[in-house]
């Protein structure tokens, strides 16, 4: 071959290589915004929704604390510093308009979506861009990002994702100290975001071992990340013993143990076919004492030995490393430990926000396998389009909290805490009449509800109903919880002046300073 010839060759080789770059440069972009268009398609209607439960207090706490407070105090009860100076700095920039939280909710979730697809492709797994999709469109995550309070939950993933990608960076770049450092990093904003995180060195030793046998220097260059983990978590619990947020339910281990090998499996349902998704779910209907809740766990161990057995096989290899990382993501929320959420609901879609990345993976790797591109690309399409629109309807949910009330009340009538909170967003929209019976089913659930029991005093009085009023606001005065104590009796201070009985107005106000004192609040 001639000079000529070669250099015309070399020419032609780097235009075919220059061509095929753009090409792919041009698919990824398309990738993004397909990515980009099917997410805010899904949650535009949530992206003006209101304040749910605790939304607007968590707000407003963080606002106060202050940026000194939140890192360094007990000021608040838990002990996510990152996200909650997140949030103090949104609560300072737009207070009550809710529009900033959710749109930025959205972007962390877009951002997730593509360093899932990201880290998919250094994993050599098939289908990856199917993958991440599906995690992006995925029903269960819905809560994750519609829900202002889960900011927690959006932040966390992206440094937990950010901190395995710098990893997997600087293991395919000789062990790079940059991206190791960036890795340790990434994974100590994880921490301060959300506790939930923990499980990432685990989860990056499995990664590792889906692509070659682990080794000695692999457990020494992870050490840190458990050692992280470990200091964060006792961190976390000392916060929660602080704020005495423990004893959310009375629950020996080892029924807790085989309550969390019945949740793998909830969370496995809801993942593949994710029908009567519900915001509180209802509490399980078997005591805890029945030895049916032994079948479950029985089940999960034959499936891991079977799955163990067909390690060396490469769907076998596949499937274990997708079972091993949903368990493991599902591993803080299991019920071995309690959260504050469980005081509502045991389960939750947002508790499989990390876990369900496993599944995902899985099923994009499986629809990559299909031979006809014909086929593929239907059977994609429909399962995208079935779990886009069944995420819309429940993003649609969270336009307006009573919206979500109700449809929460409908899936769980029993849960006082569901009623109480519909009532209360019922009375705020004027609404008062459905408000008083929504606050009386309240009170046949939990007659102990002093929120109930003083914000039905509120319906009534603009019902005219001040005698009945009246009882709620003494019965409030009654009960051992003090937070409406001070409230209630300035309200009946008010109403007995308004009826011109200036005693009982001095008697009752004389109380309220009486809290006031018994608080060192003067």
């Amino acid at each position: 071959m001639s000079a000529a010839t070669g250099n015309q060759t070399r020419s032609t080789r780097s235009t075919v290589s220059a061509s095929a770059q753009r090409q792919q440069s041009r698919l990824v972009m398309l990738g993004v915004g397909v990515i980009v268009v099917a997410v805010f398609a899904i949650y535009y209607p949530s992206l003006r929704g209101g304040f749910l439960l605790d939304d607007e207090d968590l707000l407003q706490r963080c606002g106060e604390a202050g940026y000194q407070k939140i890192w360094f105090s007990t000021t608040l009860p838990d002990y996510w510093p990152l996200t909650q100076a997140m949030l103090c700095l949104e609560w300072r920039a737009w207070g009550n308009s809710t529009l900033g939280y959710h749109l930025i909710n959205t972007i962390l979730h877009i951002g997730a979506t593509l360093l899932i697809w990201r880290i998919l492709k250094m994993l050599t797994v098939p289908g990856a861009f199917i993958g991440a999709f599906l995690f992006a469109v995925h029903p269960v995550n819905v809560e994750s990002v519609a829900w202002i309070a889960q900011r927690k939950n959006t932040l966390a993933m992206l440094f937990f994702l950010l901190s395995a990608y710098f990893y997997l960076r600087s293991e395919q770049t000789g062990r790079s100290p940059g991206n190791y450092v960036g890795s340790l990093t990434s994974f100590g904003l994880a921490l301060v975001s959300k506790i939930s995180v923990a499980i990432l060195p685990p989860i990056l030793l499995l990664l590792l071992w889906w692509k070659r046998p682990l080794t000695k220097r692999d457990i020494l260059r992870i050490a840190p990340f458990f050692a992280m983990a470990l200091v964060f978590g006792l961190l976390n619990v000392w916060f929660m013993a602080h704020a005495n947020a423990g004893g959310i339910r009375d629950a020996s281990m080892t029924q807790r143990g085989l309550q969390a090998g019945a949740v793998i499996w909830f969370y496995f349902y809801k993942a593949i076919l994710p029908l009567n998704l519900a915001f509180v779910y209802p509490p399980p209907k078997l005591p805890l004492s029945s030895g049916v809740w032994v079948l479950p766990l029985v089940a999960d161990a034959i499936l891991a030995f079977a799955l163990w057995r067909r390690r060396k096989s490469r769907a076998g290899r596949a499937v274990l490393v997708a079972a091993a990382f949903f368990v493991i993501g599902l591993f803080p929320v299991m019920g071995l430990t309690d959260t504050g959420f469980m005081k509502f609901s045991l389960v939750a879609d947002h508790y499989q926000h990390i876990a369900i990345i496993g599944l995902v993976a899985l099923a994009g790797a499986g629809l990559a396998q299909i031979r006809n591109n014909k086929l593929k690309i239907g059977a994609v399409a429909l399962i995208a389009a079935a779990l886009s629109l069944k995420a819309a309807q429940q993003a649609s949910l969270y336009r307006d909290s009573v919206v979500l009330y109700r449809a929460a009340v409908a899936k769980n009538p029993d849960s006082w805490i569901l009623h109480g909170n519909l009532a209360d967003d019922l009375l705020a929209a004027g609404k008062t009449d459905e408000a008083i019976a929504e606050f009386r089913e309240t009170l046949r659930l939990n007659p102990q509800s002093d929120d109930a029991h003083y914000f039905y005093s509120k319906a009534l009085e603009k019902t005219g109903a001040i005698d009945d009023a009246i009882l709620q606001l003494k019965e409030v005065t009654r009960l051992p919880s003090e937070q409406y104590h001070f409230d209630a009796y300035h309200e009946l201070a008010m109403i007995y002046l308004s009826r011109g009985d200036k005693d009982q107005a001095r008697a009752m106000e004389e109380k309220a300073q009486a809290v006031v004192r018994s608080h060192g609040l003067e």
